[in-house]
């Protein structure tokens, strides 16, 4: 049989194939929508493309990747890691189904670790050397290797016949989509040097990164309802407005925030009073998250500045009615991802920085906020960042 179709038919039942225990270390990180195979799934993929070998080289190298959906086709941004946690280089990769891509990355992961990870032992044709000529021919029909050589198989690899393959057309509107596993389901790869420049031609696809080290920006937009305490008298709903960015391991989110008014009694005389106080506010975070599979855990540093406004009987708080507060802590949250949204819990603890005593004009009240506040609510997120 052709090495080829060898080839195909192998990769065809990696990720279909009855689960075995997945070796995490394959797989720095992975994102992908539902429906595509997971961090594990791609993981035990190289695992069963190393086969013995796999024990020798644990721990060595692993994969960095992202898979978004553009319309009706797919895209991997692939980056292999060595055990320092260095780039060795990127790959982008397109497709009409998902899980051909994720057979790609496992296939470029296990080809970096141990060439001869594919070795049929048939002997093979002597070709020019050259990046491109090892590698093209063990990929998918259709698949074109158009710049770079940095993940390209290393010397050693079972040479093949290194004629160039052309480019398989995008499939016709209305043409099924080519079954998973078939040549032709990867329609479109390029290579990239890590210290190149951008130099993507993809309508619409972001810039490539300009070293091995770096991801596009990705970036998503939160709505966050929370249990406030110890800012006002009273325990205060929030909720919170904004956008989280995320870059690699880094993760920083801008939000406004509202705390809803409370209601709290005031000693008067001669008949107590009330007062409603309420505030408005901003908060910074800066920290990282983790992703295994759809859960994403996530925390850092969070720092609230807030105005604290009350009134009661139409007198308002000194200093133009406002009050303000700066609180830093640490905050932490746990989400479960479906696609591009993703819903959880948060909590956090800050402490007040010289939190001043704020009163009522006319009323021998006051209140100072607790020296320690914090929250705990919900998040509802729509974009790309996982945690």
């Amino acid at each position: 049989m052709p090495f080829r179709a060898v080839t195909i038919a192998f990769l065809a039942g990696l990720l279909g194939a009855a689960p075995v225990a997945a070796q995490e270390s394959w797989v720095a990180r992975w994102d992908a929508p539902a429906g595509c195979p997971d961090g594990a799934a791609v993981s035990a993929a190289v695992e069963r493309l190393l086969g013995p070998s796999a024990e020798a080289h644990r721990s060595t190298l692993a994969l960095d990747g992202r898979i978004t959906r553009d319309g009706e086709r797919f895209h991997l941004a692939l980056i292999l890691r060595d055990a320092t946690g260095a780039a060795v280089g990127t790959r982008e990769l397109g497709g009409a189904t998902c899980p051909p891509l994720a057979e790609a990355a496992a296939l470029l992961a296990a080809l970096a670790v141990d060439p001869g990870a594919l070795s049929t032992g048939e002997p093979e044709p002597e070709v020019p050397p050259g990046p491109t000529g090892e590698l093209q021919e063990i990929l998918p029909a259709g698949v074109t290797v158009e710049r770079g050589a940095n993940l390209d198989a290393p010397t050693g690899t079972p040479q093949r016949d290194a004629a160039p393959l052309a480019e398989e057309p995008s499939p016709a509107p209305g043409a099924p989509e080519p079954e998973y596993g078939e040549p032709g389901a990867i329609l479109s790869q390029r290579m990239v040097d890590p210290d190149a420049g951008p130099a993507s031609t993809r309508p619409g696809a972001p810039d490539e990164p300009t070293t091995g080290d770096a991801v596009p920006f990705a970036f998503g937009f939160d709505a966050r309802l929370a249990l406030e305490l110890g800012t006002l008298p009273e325990p205060a709903a929030a909720l919170r407005l904004g956008a989280t960015f995320a870059r690699r391991w880094l993760r920083i989110a801008a939000l406004a925030e509202a705390l809803f008014p409370r209601t709290t009694t005031v000693p008067r005389d001669p008949v107590d009073a009330e007062a409603r106080f309420y505030a408005l506010g901003a908060r910074l975070e800066l920290g990282t998250a983790w992703s295994r599979g759809a859960f994403a855990l996530g925390g850092g540093l969070v720092g609230a500045l807030h105005s604290i406004r009350g009134a009661s009987a139409g007198v308002s708080l000194p200093a133009a009615g406002a009050a303000p507060l700066l609180t830093l802590g640490g905050v932490l949250r746990v989400l479960l991802r479906r696609g591009r949204f993703a819903v959880g819990i948060e909590g956090d603890v800050r402490a007040s920085v010289a939190p001043a005593t704020y009163g009522i004009d006319g009323l021998d009240w006051s209140h100072r906020p607790a020296a320690w506040v914090g929250q705990v609510g919900v998040v509802v997120r729509v974009g790309e960042p996982p945690g």
